[in-house]
């Protein structure tokens, strides 16, 4: 294996490496409040979908709260070389950032257990289907596969869930999280970043006619990364978004 990094000034090129990555690292996990490049994973829904022709438009404010985020990447000299992300760097940790516009999100029942959402915000648009899988008396639950478009460019496969009335609900999700994008590094080379994750959510929803209020917050944890060519790194990364939906449904009952 060739070696991408000359030999002089081979930390300062990995913690440059590494600095970069911080920044697509937050970018992908929710810090869009500063960065401007990507979505949160709360989802401001719960699993039940809307009846086939009904329609339902919500703004959305937004912040996120960081404590810290570091991480290791391999020098080329078999090292590990350890950055984390400070107030001169790419954001200041233990602060909180709101976003700089409330997101748009909007919903349409496709059928009676299917649904296409998305989302237009400064940081970028996105596509959700959800397909409800249990549709009972006070519990629901359904997948929400969705892409966000842009750069960077992540999917997720949420599992949501639901206990409660049609007046208020308690809601969560769960999901994975795979993510790209293509950066470069000063002079160097560009180099592809992938991230896999894994994200969670809690949130209520009060409904009062076709008026809803749906508070989120929502967890997100980095579990492994990778940069392309010839570099891996490691992450330690902790920070919670949250928000509140306000919006209304359209539509014949």
């Amino acid at each position: 294996m060739s070696n991408p990094w000359p030999a002089a000034g081979t930390r300062v090129v990995a913690n440059r490496l590494w600095s970069k990555a911080a920044a697509v690292l937050l970018c992908f996990f929710g810090l869009a409040a500063l960065t401007s490049c990507a979505t949160s994973p709360n989802l401001y829904q719960t699993a039940s979908t809307l009846p086939a022709g009904r329609f339902q438009v919500a703004v959305v404010p937004h912040a996120t709260y960081v404590d810290e985020v570091c991480g290791r990447v391999l020098n080329a000299d078999g090292g590990l070389s350890r950055d984390c992300v400070v107030q001169h760097g790419t954001v200041a940790t233990d602060e909180l950032y709101w976003g700089h516009f409330p997101a748009l999100r909007m919903y349409l029942g496709l059928t009676d257990d299917v649904e296409l959402g998305g989302q237009l915000a400064g940081e970028g648009a996105s596509l959700m289907v959800k397909v409800r899988l249990v549709d009972g008396e006070h519990f629901d639950l359904a997948l929400a596969p969705a892409v966000h478009g842009g750069i960077p460019v992540d999917v997720t496969l949420p599992l949501l869930l639901a206990y409660g009335t049609d007046d208020f609900a308690v809601f969560g999700s769960v999901a994975p999280i795979l993510a790209w994008s293509n950066v470069d590094i000063g002079s160097q080379e560009r180099f592809d970043v992938v991230v896999f994750g894994a994200s969670a959510t809690l949130g209520g929803s009060f409904t009062l006619g076709g008026v809803f209020v749906r508070p989120e917050v929502g967890f997100t944890l980095p579990i492994a990364g990778i940069l392309l060519p010839e570099q891996t790194a490691s992450f330690k990364a902790d920070w919670v978004s949250f928000g509140v939906a306000i919006g209304w449904t359209v539509g014949d009952e």
